[in-house]
């Protein structure tokens, strides 16, 4: 189970949402093995008055934030992180410099799904 967050100016990612879900998925896909089926993304849209950020970042500026059961080697989240600047610059045309990715783990003990309480 992954869950995904995007943030970013409204607009930009009212224009964007599409490609940037794609590529999400296609990270994970590759570097998670999570199926299209599996597929929990947020797109949470600001106003600029509530997305304060440097000046060195454009309107197309993302913050993506992935919460995900620990456990997955090392190697694995490093790749992930890779493939999402890789993906999104191809699929979605937001640079390395536009985009800010923060994976959290937590214990399975620490998820419900379904009804049932991970352990």
């Amino acid at each position: 189970m992954v869950q995904v967050k995007c943030y970013g100016h409204r607009a930009a990612l009212e224009g964007n949402r599409e490609a940037l879900s794609t590529a999400v998925q296609a990270a994970l896909g590759t570097a998670f093995g999570v199926s299209g089926q599996q597929c929990f993304q947020r797109f949470i849209g600001l106003e600029a008055a509530d997305f304060i950020h440097p000046d060195d970042r454009s309107e197309q500026y993302t913050i993506i934030e992935i919460v995900c059961r620990e456990g997955r080697a090392s190697e694995a989240k490093k790749a992930l992180i890779r493939l999402l600047y890789d993906e999104i610059a191809q699929r979605a045309g937001i640079g390395a410099a536009d985009v800010e990715i923060i994976l959290f783990e937590t214990p399975a003990s620490q998820w419900g799904i379904d009804g049932r309480v991970g352990t």
